[in-house]
C-alpha cells in the first residue's frame, strides 16, 4: 500500500485532476462548477483514467468554497 502525502487547501483552490478521499475511497475531481459561495464537485473513481470523455460520475457534491479539503500531493 503506497504512502499518500496530503496538503490542506481551501475548496476554492481545488483543481480538476486533484485526488480526494471520500468515505475511505479515492476519487479524481473531474470538473468543478461554481455557484455563488458553493461549488459542485464531480468525482470519478481513481481506478478509471482521468479523461474528459468519461461521463459516469460516481459522486457529485456541493461544498462551501471556504471549506478546507485535504488533497493528495505527489512527492
Amino acid at each position: 500500500m503506497p504512502i499518500r502525502l496530503f496538503e490542506k487547501v481551501k475548496a476554492k483552490d481545488l483543481k480538476p485532476g486533484s485526488k480526494v478521499e471520500v468515505f475511505s475511497a479515492w476519487y479524481f475531481i473531474r470538473y468543478i462548477k461554481y455557484q455563488g459561495r458553493e461549488m459542485l464537485l464531480a468525482l470519478q473513481p481513481e481506478s478509471v483514467p482521468l479523461s474528459p470523455l468519461y461521463t459516469d460520475d460516481v459522486i457529485t457534491m456541493f461544498i462551501p468554497d471556504s471549506l478546507f479539503v485535504e488533497i493528495e500531493v505527489e512527492e
